[in-house]
């Protein structure tokens, strides 16, 4: 069997997915997150043909392909892919075993340095701004790519956090993420205010900095409750906002439970 002749690219409409569908006789369960993802990425215009294929057996069952097909009857558009027909019955047993490229695979190939923290600062920032760190927000990688793109700086932010050694207190992508979006509000104090928290040296301690990096540095040794990530970027923007606004404090605490809102960066 010649498998290449057997590949088409068709233009798949929501009823030709439909259609497709009803072949679809034993399957992996459907994961409704997976289907969501991709329909943004069709309705954004980012679905690209890549040389995956929606597969169909020597019988006709579909056995490669009903996310996709979920996701254009979802997102009501149509896509290009490649179609491939007459596959043996039992090659969905090798399908699917690959690693998945992730955003920082992507990241890698396309030259950024640090491309794990990258990745990860990115995606920081856009829960920060979407949800205010209750979730993890999915960015694609074509999303990732047009992230960057657009706001270079966090490249910067990135190096900045790890050569003055600020990732050694707050995690790497909670630390650039934040000195990315402070650096919008004043740069040479977002460079200042991480320099003084990741080194402690002449530090007064009314000092928010210095109290931000007393209360990072209990947790970090402390065995048992530990800070969320949330938690951490909540007092690092507080300790910011103080500093600021010069406002003296002999404590820095955030009462989420007892219902303080998320802080905002001023």
């Amino acid at each position: 069997m010649n498998i290449v002749s057997n590949a088409h690219i068709v233009e798949i409409t929501p009823l030709i997915a439909q259609r497709y569908l009803e072949r679809n006789a034993a399957n992996r369960p459907l994961s409704n997150r997976t289907v969501t993802e991709l329909s943004s990425a069709i309705q954004n215009d980012e679905w690209q043909i890549n040389g995956e294929a929606i597969k169909f057996d020597e019988h006709g069952n579909l056995i490669d392909g009903q996310h996709r097909l979920n996701a254009v009857i979802k997102s009501n558009r149509s896509i290009k892919s490649y179609v491939l027909k007459n596959l043996p019955t039992d090659s969905f047993k090798t399908l699917d075993t690959g690693k998945k490229r992730n955003n920082a695979d992507t990241l890698g190939l396309l030259g950024y340095g640090n491309p794990t923290q990258l990745a990860a600062a990115c995606t920081f920032v856009v829960s920060l701004r979407t949800n205010q760190l209750r979730t993890s927000e999915h960015v694609t990688n074509i999303q990732m790519e047009q992230f960057i793109e657009e706001h270079p700086a966090i490249v910067d932010s990135v190096h900045f956090v790890r050569s003055v050694g600020a990732h050694s207190l707050v995690p790497a992508a909670v630390a650039a993420g934040l000195h990315f979006l402070m650096s919008d509000v004043d740069t040479d104090d977002a460079e200042i205010f991480f320099r003084d928290l990741a080194k402690g040296s002449m530090l007064s301690a009314s000092d928010p900095a210095f109290l931000l990096r007393e209360k990072l540095l209990f947790y970090k040794h402390r065995v048992g409750a530990k800070l969320t990530r949330r938690e951490i970027a909540a007092h690092v923007i507080k300790a910011w906002n103080y500093r600021r606004t010069g406002r003296v404090v002999k404590r820095l605490t955030w009462a989420k439970k007892m219902g303080e809102e998320f802080p905002i960066i001023r």
